[in-house]
């Protein structure tokens, strides 16, 4: 399963905090995960809107990092919405709107209505992210065969460790 974070340029920081979360502790290749403010993702000289086009219509789930600037933003909204239209057509399994603070849940209004949306620091959430990849096969295997094996043991503790201290950096 491919994965497309959305976000607001002003967040670049906490855009590259999450998937190097997603890299470290979920076990997804970083060619499964596009996000525009990882170096390289764009290629020089390349048509950034076509290229973000294009990988949020390869996209299974779709992650919206929604802080303050990324309500304000018309490109934010616009994926959002592509995504949402892929959603309700059967095109895109998953969307996972998180709420970074101090945007609250609130400030969602009408916004993705009857989407449920968390707040990044719900640790619950954020292992629902690793859930979906697991139930995709993204791991290489279902969740009962995954989860009883060594490794997805040291993943899991790692993924826990990892989005510990990304709710730490709030």
């Amino acid at each position: 399963m491919k994965i497309f974070v959305s976000h607001a340029a002003v967040d670049h920081a906490l855009a590259n905090q999450f998937v190097n979360l997603l890299y470290e502790g979920t076990g997804f290749a970083k060619t499964d995960i596009f996000c525009s403010s990882i170096a390289g993702s764009i290629p020089t000289g390349e048509e950034f809107v076509q290229i973000i086009l294009q990988h949020l219509a390869e996209a299974g789930m779709v992650v919206l990092l929604i802080s303050s600037p990324f309500l304000q933003s018309q490109f934010c909204l616009a994926e959002t919405g592509a995504a949402q239209m892929r959603k309700q057509s059967g095109s895109l399994e998953r969307i996972f709107p998180l709420v970074i603070p101090p945007a609250k849940l609130d400030d969602l209004k009408g916004f993705l209505l009857g989407s449920q949306a968390a707040l990044i620091t719900d640790q619950t959430a954020l292992g629902s992210i690793r859930r979906g990849g697991l139930k995709s096969g993204s791991f290489g295997g279902d969740e009962s065969t995954v989860s009883t094996t060594a490794s997805s043991v040291s993943q899991t503790h790692a993924y826990g460790e990892a989005i510990w201290a990304l709710i730490a950096s709030f």
